[in-house]
């Protein structure tokens, strides 16, 4: 049985799922770090995945704002290990300098491709076939640590960030059973990533979320697809923020209306022109409403009218 001890770092769900893998594996987790609360609707606490998950399983868990006022902490633990995945947090270097053995990050995509917070986002974003989960060694730089090992992922073509998530999820737990035994040593195998080739994204903001219909409808496509449901894609319409749920793309006659113009609201969906086709719009979500599928929403009173135009 593992007696090994880790320190764990962590937030989401997909940091929980590997948590929760540790702690069947019998290794011994001996603190968790994660997030402080954060509010959420109607000022309502919200406690992440992690936590919420070290309460059930009664770990030593920590919320710090800042990783190095709990290095003292920390090092009394004498820990061999610290694991990180999806912490969101910058972790110093007097942090990762604590355990005996190594400070090892687990990344979803292929680095040294899509460094940074939104990797799964981006693959989808950029039309991507493959992409896939990384065991890192952490540096000082953000995602630049030495490769352990990865595994490769397929994204189909019609994958959404919730469907993506969870692939990598289940990719990632598989990465650390095959891998973990083997990280308790001074001898770990790794491999220099080629920074020549990295590429970097940034955190999804509403710059990003928003729609500009003068892009190509399978780059429109793509956005949706890789903010459901994390973020959702908004546009503008008569001032309300709609958020764009569920589309596809669509062939359209050609048509000398602006680009964001409604060309037409059929039986299952509201049909948009972009720079060079349309998207068919075809579960959305009003202000303060719940999603909605654009078939049921067409069966009663509605805002929409063609010829209009989102921002």
């Amino acid at each position: 049985m593992p007696a090994n001890k880790i320190i764990f770092f962590g937030t989401p769900t997909i940091a929980k799922m590997i948590l929760k893998t540790l702690v069947e594996l019998k290794y011994d987790v001996v603190a968790v770090v994660t997030q402080p609360d954060r509010p959420g609707n109607r000022n309502k606490i919200f406690y992440s995945p992690v936590k919420q998950y070290a309460i059930e399983q009664q770990l030593k868990y920590f919320q710090p704002e800042k990783v190095s006022s709990i290095n003292a902490e920390l090092a009394k633990f004498d820990a061999d290990l610290i694991l990180t995945c999806a912490y969101g947090l910058l972790i110093p270097d007097s942090t990762l300098k604590i355990p005996r053995y190594h400070a090892l990050n687990i990344h979803p995509s292929l680095l040294p491709k899509y460094r940074g917070p939104s990797p799964i986002n981006f693959a989808i974003f950029n039309n991507d076939k493959i992409t896939g989960t990384t065991l890192m060694l952490m540096t000082k730089e953000l995602d630049a640590g030495n490769i352990v090992a990865q595994v490769d992922v397929k994204i189909d073509p019609r994958e959404t960030y919730s469907s993506l998530i969870d692939k990598l999820t289940n990719a990632s737990i598989e990465l650390i059973k095959k891998n973990i035994p083997k990280l308790f040593s001074d001898q770990l195998i790794s491999q220099p990533q080629n920074a020549k080739l990295a590429t970097f994204t940034t955190k999804i903001d509403a710059q990003i979320q928003k729609i500009n219909w003068h892009q190509s409808a399978i780059k429109i496509d793509a956005l949706i697809r890789g903010l459901y449901d994390q973020y959702p894609a908004f546009s503008i319409y008569e001032g309300m923020q709609i958020k764009i749920l569920h589309a596809e793309v669509a062939t359209i006659s050609p048509t000398n209306l602006p680009d964001g113009s409604i060309i037409n609201i059929g039986r299952v969906g509201i049909l948009v022109k972009t720079a060079d086709g349309g998207i068919l719009i075809t579960e959305l979500q009003l202000p303060s409403k719940r999603p909605v599928l654009v078939k049921d929403l067409l069966n009663g009173r509605h805002c929409f009218k063609e010829q209009t135009q989102f921002n």
